[in-house]
């Protein structure tokens, strides 16, 4: 994911942004920002990220964060993203599905405000991924190496199983989506410290 989100500032940056513009790009654990001095950061963007974890996250990105420094964090709405369906079809105990307050609009401005942000706001946003020119096998595998919590949900299986596991994903997604593409609904959150 670093990868691609330095590869995507690149090609959507200017030359003259780019120089003008500090960027780093790292991997950190979230719920462990000791790496990071209090109140040293100016912003911190968190795709699919905070919700798995969200109360040690919440309380480090606070701590780091500079006074008027913004969060801003996604989550997915209860039942309507395609791409969790692809995932946990039918839940189980160790599924990394967010608590039920992040599934709503009301919930997640609820645990930004109970952790002290201010100015908070959350907006359902629709979204949709298309797999029609590269087909169901690469979009899948893809998610499959780009998703944080697919570790945890292959942990202990053997490569056969693993393939078993993503094909069975694979023939789910072109059975259930003829349309080729993951409709969803995600929820959009910021706020400031």
């Amino acid at each position: 994911m670093v990868a691609l989100a330095k590869s995507q500032f690149e090609h959507h940056a200017g030359e003259q942004r780019r120089e003008s513009v500090k960027v780093e790009h790292k991997i950190w654990d979230a719920t462990n920002l000791s790496e990071v001095q209090s109140s040293s950061v100016s912003h911190v963007p968190s795709v699919a990220g905070i919700f798995l974890c969200p109360e040690k996250a919440l309380l480090e990105t606070h701590r780091v964060l500079q006074t008027g420094g913004v969060l801003a964090t996604t989550s997915m709405a209860a039942s309507r993203c395609a791409w969790a369906y692809i995932f946990f079809p039918d839940p189980f105990p160790n599924s990394p599905v967010p608590r039920e307050c992040w599934l709503t609009v009301e919930g997640v401005e609820g645990e930004l405000v109970e952790k002290g942000f201010k100015d908070v706001h959350a907006k359902e946003v629709e979204m949709w991924m298309d797999f029609k020119e590269r087909g169901a096998e690469e979009m899948v595998r893809f998610l499959v190496d780009a998703m944080p919590f697919t570790g945890q949900l292959t942990k202990g299986m053997g490569e056969e199983e693993k393939e078993n596991w993503v094909k069975g994903i694979v023939d789910r997604v072109e059975r259930d989506f003829p349309s080729k593409r993951l409709p969803g609904v995600g929820i959009c959150a910021v706020g400031r410290k």
